[in-house]
């Protein structure tokens, strides 16, 4: 019968589970897949992703991003691997347990010595809340490598696009020109109702100069004022 872990905890595939929804969420399943669950008639995991998510635990791991501890014996005992004693028991990074750990290897006295000789129920686990930091740190950074569709510009365009909107309608009703200044035109635009949300004076001069570049419509041409200096 498998350890029961302590609260807070997960195992090693469920910490793979979530680390592998983060890095292939949207993405289409292999055609390997695709044709195993068509042939066996049931859902079959991706072993490939699982396979890649485990080795950004083991990564972590190795950085110290991810505390591993191994859960077992009685009494229950929960015992700290440190990520080199992890790299020389054979076949653990692989198998996730103690399986292949021998009397003869230099580790056994340690290991017997925390969880006796029976080693089958000893779990290798992780904090689940780690788990999670993880997978949010793993996202981000996919998310910075996601290719920029071609016509995307940078910025926040739908917040862009509603002011915009909104200083097309004061000009169009009259309540401001560019012979008034930016600041008012600030305050009217943030009590449109089409602006989503509050802008600063400076958004507000960068959607202006942009109608006035793609319109060439002289309303939208603000005076500048040029310092006068001492020669």
């Amino acid at each position: 019968m498998s350890t029961i872990l302590p609260l807070g905890y997960v195992t090693l595939d469920d910490a793979a589970q979530t680390v592998g929804h983060t890095l292939f969420s949207g993405e289409p399943d292999t055609l390997a897949v695709i044709q195993a669950r068509s042939e066996l008639g049931h859902n079959v995991g991706d072993g490939a992703a699982l396979a890649e998510a485990m080795g950004a635990i083991w990564d972590a791991v190795d950085e110290g991003a991810l505390r591993l501890v191994a859960i077992g014996g009685r009494p229950r005992k929960i015992i700290k691997l440190d990520p080199d004693f992890t790299r020389g028991v054979p076949l653990l990074r692989r198998v996730r347990d103690f399986t292949y750990l021998r009397p003869s290897h230099r580790d056994w006295k340690h290991v017997t010595a925390w969880f006796g000789t029976d080693l089958s129920g000893v779990v290798l686990a992780i904090r689940e809340a780690e788990v999670d930091a993880l997978a949010r740190r793993l996202g981000r950074a996919r998310r910075r490598k996601r290719p920029r569709k071609a016509d995307t510009k940078a910025g926040r365009p739908s917040t862009q696009l509603s002011i915009r909107c909104a200083i097309e309608g004061l000009i169009k009703r009259k309540q401001w020109s560019t012979q008034r200044t930016l600041k008012e035109l600030t305050l009217l635009v943030n009590r449109s109702p089409l602006a989503e949300k509050q802008a600063s004076q400076e958004t507000v001069t960068r959607a202006l100069d942009f109608l006035f570049e793609d319109t060439k419509d002289r309303r939208y041409s603000r005076v500048r004022r040029v310092r006068l200096t001492d020669r």
